[in-house]
């Protein structure tokens, strides 16, 4: 929950266009976790305390120091009260896009053990390894697009984002066929025979990341134009179908059923994201006639 309070903090302070505080901010937590790591490291309570703590304490303290500062600022700020709350609802709206995409390549994590065992899932973890691979690098291929959106107007990002899905395609498939080679030897040489069974899996899940990689350029044209709550949207249903498909799968298929319901989960985003970016493209064409 510290999370949301650091994203609305940011977002003000860089409404106002106080540089000046946010970069003390940044320095100030950075400084807060290392000096929070080094006291538990000195005093040995690395047994005691986690480091997800600090981390969390680190924060809080300084949100509530910067805060403390917002608030005694004597200079009125030159931000109104409709500018905060649309800043602060697209803060908010981003973070659930972005919390749901966290829930959606982890939620196997909560329902295999539920509907199978432990062992099945330490088997989908080795299995997945190389969806995180891809999931990655098209998570910052988009990332980078971004910027790229942010600088356009509407019509030109929907030709760009056409053009980026199909390079991401192309270069999906190209590497599919050297990744599937690779997987075989890879899992076998690295983890021995007993893992074996993760080989069909992995290969399920490099298809589906795949798929959910190449409409990752239209999440990041949805942030660009304004529309996060459309993406959150898109990633809640993603998540609620995968766990349907779940429940009906991995009782029958175990591993194979997990990674067919990260597959179907895959391909329902990049379905409605795709049907987002068809229909921004037609209402554009209507325009122009």
């Amino acid at each position: 929950m510290v999370t949301p309070l650091s994203l609305f903090i940011a977002a003000y302070l860089l409404a106002i266009g106080d540089i000046k505080t946010y970069r003390n901010y940044i320095i100030l937590n950075c400084a807060a976790i290392l000096l929070g790591f080094l006291s538990v490291y000195l005093g040995d309570f690395t047994n005691e305390i986690h480091p997800v703590v600090i981390l969390v304490f680190a924060d809080t303290i300084v949100n509530f120091l910067i805060i403390k500062k917002i608030i005694s600022n004597e200079i009125i700020s030159p931000i109104r009260y409709y500018q905060l709350k649309i800043i602060y609802s697209y803060a908010l709206k981003g973070y659930i896009a972005g919390l749901s995409s966290i829930i959606s390549g982890r939620i196997e994590n909560l329902i295999i053990p539920l509907l199978s065992n432990v062992y099945v899932l330490g088997i989908y973890s080795i299995a997945k390894t190389f969806y995180n691979i891809v999931i990655t690098i098209t998570t910052a291929f988009s990332g980078y697009i971004l910027g790229v959106f942010c600088d356009n107007e509407r019509n030109i990002n929907i030709n760009i984002c056409f053009k980026v899905m199909g390079v991401i395609l192309l270069l999906s498939l190209i590497s599919i066929i050297f990744i599937f080679y690779f997987i075989d030897h890879f899992l076998i040489i690295a983890f021995g025979d007993d893992f074996s069974s993760a080989i069909v899996p992995a290969k399920i899940l490099v298809i589906s990341a795949v798929v959910f990689g190449v409409s990752m350029p239209i999440n990041s044209l949805l942030f660009a134009i304004g529309k996060p709550s459309v993406s959150s949207m898109i990633g809640v249903l993603g998540i609620i179908s995968t766990i349907i498909v779940m429940f009906f799968l991995i009782p029958k298929l175990s591993l194979i059923g997990a990674a067919y319901s990260s597959l179907v989960g895959s391909a329902v985003i990049t379905f409605l994201r795709c049907y987002f970016l068809i229909k921004m493209s037609f209402n554009k064409k209507c325009l122009s006639n």
